[in-house]
């Protein structure tokens, strides 16, 4: 009897910590997007930069 809930205990308690790790699995992942969201974010702004200098060279 001890075995048989203790077992049950086991067993629930692993079932109610995976989608937890799902959850850290998609947060990992979301993160990554983010990172790579703000990279490519700051490419551009450096690429909008550059182009406002070359057209306030040439009105100068």
């Amino acid at each position: 009897m001890k075995k048989t809930f203790a077992s049950l205990i086991v067993s629930a308690l692993v079932l109610s910590s995976a989608p937890h790790f799902a959850a850290a699995d998609d947060l990992s992942e979301q993160k990554a997007k983010n990172e790579q969201q703000q990279q490519d974010n700051a490419k551009k702004q450096k690429n909008l930069e550059s182009s406002v200098n070359q057209e306030g060279k040439k009105i100068l």
